[in-house]
């Protein structure tokens, strides 16, 4: 039945023409033919999706029909911008994600703006906008999910502004949020035993030990002369920092100076640098990253 009404679609014309030449013994007028499209059209396409029956609507269109009926069958403020927005979005072919994420974000910053008493969404300003963020952290959301929100409702408002239904100063000055920086993760002890297993080098050893027990960057260590390590107070004197430019002390554990202290018995006394290259010259750092494959 549904290959018959698929086939039967492209010839819609012709078989409305004869249907209406057949029961009414005349040619039909305009009206009479109308009238007879109209009633094919709602008996072989879904009034919603605009589909043929016997073809079901893809995800991606069911989603936007789920987002656009909510919208629709409430009294947001701006919902019906927001079903136009989503439209927009289908239309371009952005993912299914995409618009799901877009949906839900908008509901849920139109809903707070209709319990903030807003009526219209021509009312809205940056102080709405504020409020918005102050109840998503509230609400225990992280960071990164509240900045994610803020970037899909300044999509939305940057919609509203090309369409002329909000002023452009509302998107002036965007709220911007910083997100915490994460301290670097320490490398598992097990770990750490199984790289300085396959590392037989002594003064490798040394190396990636202070580099990770000191926080040092590669080339502050490579900089560090046999004179500024204090070895009874297992700290090093950095005279000068690489990035800040300000000297600071750095301390070292059990282990480091163990390492380092191995190091000092075989190295070559003639150098200042505690770690040196060819002719007890510097370090360079690309010898470095290429002994240590850091």
């Amino acid at each position: 039945m549904a290959e018959e009404k698929i086939a039967a679609i492209p010839h819609q014309s012709e078989q409305i023409y004869l249907g209406l030449l057949s029961a009414h013994q005349h040619p039909p007028t305009f009206f009479e033919y109308q009238q007879a499209q109209t009633n094919f059209s709602s008996q072989y396409f879904s009034p919603i999706t605009a589909l043929p029956v016997a073809q079901a609507p893809t995800e991606k269109r069911r989603v936007l029909n789920h987002f656009s009926q909510r919208l629709s069958n409430s009294s947001l403020p701006g919902a019906e911008h927001a079903v136009s927005y989503l439209q927009h979005k289908y239309r371009n072919n952005l993912a299914t994600s995409t618009i799901r994420q877009s949906g839900g974000v908008i509901i849920s910053f139109l809903s707070f703006l209709m319990l903030s008493g807003i009526s219209s969404i021509e009312e809205l300003s940056r102080q709405h906008i504020y409020a918005y963020i102050g109840n998503n952290q509230n609400r225990g959301l992280k960071v990164g999910g509240i900045k994610t929100n803020l970037q899909g409702i300044y999509a939305f408002l940057r919609f509203l502004v090309d369409h002329r239904i909000l002023e452009p100063d509302i998107l002036d000055k965007k709220i911007q949020l910083k997100l915490p920086e994460l301290l670097p993760r320490a490398i598992p002890a097990e770990d750490l035993e199984a790289l300085l297993v396959v590392v037989n080098n002594v003064r490798d050893q040394a190396m990636i030990l202070l580099l990770l027990r000191t926080g040092m960057r590669i080339g502050e260590l490579l900089n560090v002369k046999v004179s500024d390590i204090i070895l009874p107070e297992q700290k090093i004197l950095i005279y000068l920092g690489e990035k800040n430019y300000q000297g600071r002390v750095v301390h070292f554990t059990e282990d480091a100076e163990r390492a380092l202290r191995k190091w000092l018995k075989v190295r070559n006394t003639n150098g200042d640098y505690l770690f040196y290259g060819y002719a007890n010259k510097k370090f360079s750092y690309a010898a470095a990253r290429k002994a240590l494959w850091i």
